[in-house]
């Protein structure tokens, strides 16, 4: 029976697997639903899984970098993807604090899923910084903005609207905003309800969301013309990986398409 002869590289392979793997499970518990974020470690986990098992006899051969083949553009590939990958997430986290908002006319609530007519543990994070910034500034008007997802029973606006009529906030105070799908369509819709309900063009409003989420909402505000107050709504540290890992992807899609 041929013995086990990993090396150290294989070594940690095998244990950023089980990782992927126990986190995705975790997250699919804890979350109850499913993304990029949540999908992916799963997936690249068990990948790394079965790299090493078949490979368990061999040792690391870079011999093929030598020369252009598949192998080369994949590993290439690879490489490109962890250095995008870095410095999307740290501009991720150079934006990730905003200072105390000033009051301002309008404030724009992005949505986050809903879980059995529930809003999930990021979406009742952003509730509770809205209302706070509500009674906070009693002038203010709020638009609740999220279309119907995949399994979702309520639109995630009709799940805010809940959530900020039970803290108390008044519902003439509050616009359902229901058909945006995508953050680019959740600026965008809001501010046409803004602008329909007696909004000044060329005011700033303020946006909550996950500080996770800040600098894409920062990159569509600016190319849709609006002037904003970043509200930061702290995401659960044990969601926040990947979160991270799911805007990655997100960042890269407005970058290229969101126009």
């Amino acid at each position: 029976m041929p013995t086990l002869n990993m090396t150290t590289f294989k070594k940690v392979a095998v244990s950023l697997g089980i990782l992927g793997i126990g986190d995705a499970a975790a997250m699919f518990a804890i979350a109850g639903g499913y993304n990029v974020g949540t999908v992916l470690p799963g997936v690249a986990g068990a990948g790394l899984l079965v790299w090493a098992l078949l490979t368990r006899e061999k040792a690391l051969d870079f011999s093929y970098l030598r020369t252009w083949n598949l192998k080369t553009v994949l590993f290439v590939f690879c490489c490109c993807g962890i250095v995008s990958f870095t410095a999307v997430q740290a501009l991720i986290l150079g934006h990730a604090f905003a200072s105390d908002p000033p009051e301002s006319d309008w404030c724009i609530v992005l949505g986050a899923g809903i879980r059995n007519s529930r809003p999930s543990k990021t979406l009742q994070r952003r509730i509770d910084i809205t209302a706070d910034y509500l009674v906070r500034h009693p002038g203010v008007r709020v638009v609740v903005t999220g279309g119907l997802e995949a399994n979702e029973t309520i639109t995630e606006a009709e799940g805010m609207r809940r959530g900020l009529v039970a803290k108390g906030i008044d519902p003439a105070r509050i616009y359902l905003e229901e058909e945006a799908t995508s953050t680019w369509e959740n600026l965008r819709y809001s501010m046409e309800i803004i602008f329909r309900s007696g909004g000044e063009p060329g005011k700033s409003v303020a946006v909550v969301t996950s500080e996770f989420h800040l600098f894409r909402v920062r990159l569509l505000a600016a190319r849709l013309g609006i002037d904003i107050y970043p509200v930061s709504a702290p995401t659960p540290w044990y969601l926040l990986p990947n979160a991270c890992l799911r805007e990655y992807f997100a960042i890269i899609k407005s970058f290229l398409v969101d126009r």
